[in-house]
């Protein structure tokens, strides 16, 4: 969605989102939040969203680093067993580790709450990241652009994906070549690389899809670290580059809409122009109400209700400056000044 209907969306999801999280709690609640990746900037920054609204409440938060492994994860599921907690929230690391999840802690007479990647057996209370229409929106945007600058060039799409995780590659990846295709339907799409959602993996295989695909003219990364570990490859090899806002060889998409994403979209000279922003100070809520209903007893911890949240689209041509600073400031703890500093 566009960036003034996507602000007006969280907007009004933050306002729609229960009283429960931000009531106060009448026990002192301890409450296991398992991240998926604490290196990530969103994920750094859904951490701290998410203690800070466990104190509004009164209640205590355990923040543990899922280090992007099934066996980690494990392991800290294990520890807030042992440790006693009154409620998880965990963004497991693929979708075959979500039912073990949830099984260990319901044995523990321990309510979860699940996010991204949804369990099937068992049904548990789950936050839906629904990005499919963003992303489409995202790849149709990136392909009209291309028409428009490159009209006689046809579109060469590679993804650095995390096929691992179904919600990113259906989602996100997928839907993104879905958009692209909209607008150019013989768009091609490279083999969508694993780029584990980290920096160092996603520059070494951007490396291969350069070698193998050197015509490839349209790079989207399913995160801040898979795009600009991209993006780090491109520029090492003399390409990634713009001139007065307009792609030399390629241009780049991105999902989280950090800092670090917006100084590269609005510098004219870096080919890196549209992001997909995730929202952790509205995610984070939406992850600590869903807990404290289940925990006050207003829904089983058995459940099979599904809270859906979304995203927006930042990008060089439709965005000013100062939309992206009230989001940084807002989500990501900036501080303020950032528009300031690229005009």
């Amino acid at each position: 969605m566009t960036i003034k209907k996507g602000i007006a969306v969280l907007l009004a999801l933050a306002l729609m989102a229960g009283c429960a999280a931000l009531a106060s709690a009448e026990e002192n609640y301890v409450f296991g939040r398992v991240m998926y990746d604490l290196s990530h900037p969103y994920q750094q920054a859904d951490a701290k969203w998410f203690e800070m609204y466990c104190q509004e409440i009164g209640a205590e938060a355990v923040i543990m680093d899922g280090k992007s492994s099934a066996e980690v994860m494990a392991k800290c599921i294990e520890d807030l067993i042992a440790r006693g907690v009154d409620g998880i929230v965990i963004q497991a690391a693929d979708a075959g580790s979500v039912s073990g999840n949830v099984q260990m802690a319901w044995d523990a007479g321990i309510p979860i709450v699940t996010f991204v990647s949804k369990s099937a057996d068992p049904l548990s209370p789950h936050v839906e990241l629904f990005e499919a229409e963003t992303s489409k929106e995202m790849g149709a945007k990136a392909a009209t652009k291309w028409v428009e600058f490159y009209p006689d060039k046809p579109i060469k799409v590679g993804i650095l994906d995390l096929p691992s995780v179904q919600q990113v590659h259906e989602q996100r990846a997928l839907a993104f070549f879905d958009g692209v295709q909209s607008v150019a339907p013989d768009a091609e799409l490279y083999p969508v690389l694993d780029s584990g959602g980290v920096r160092d993996q996603s520059f070494a295989v951007a490396q291969d899809l350069i070698q193998a695909h050197p015509d490839v003219n349209i790079v989207y990364g399913i995160n801040c670290d898979a795009a600009m570990g991209a993006l780090a490859a491109f520029e090492e090899a003399g390409r990634g580059k713009a001139t007065n806002g307009i792609p030399d060889t390629e241009l780049f998409v991105s999902t989280d809409g950090t800092e670090l994403e917006a100084v590269k979209i609005f510098d004219d000279t870096s080919a890196l122009m549209i992001t997909m922003g995730l929202s952790p100070k509205i995610f984070a809520r939406a992850h600590l109400d869903l807990l404290m209903r289940i925990v006050s007893g207003e829904i089983p911890m058995t459940s099979d209700e599904v809270v859906n949240v979304g995203d927006v689209i930042f990008d060089a041509w439709d965005t000013t400056p100062e939309d992206f600073e009230a989001f940084l400031v807002s989500d990501y703890f900036s501080e303020p000044g950032f528009a300031a500093s690229v005009q």
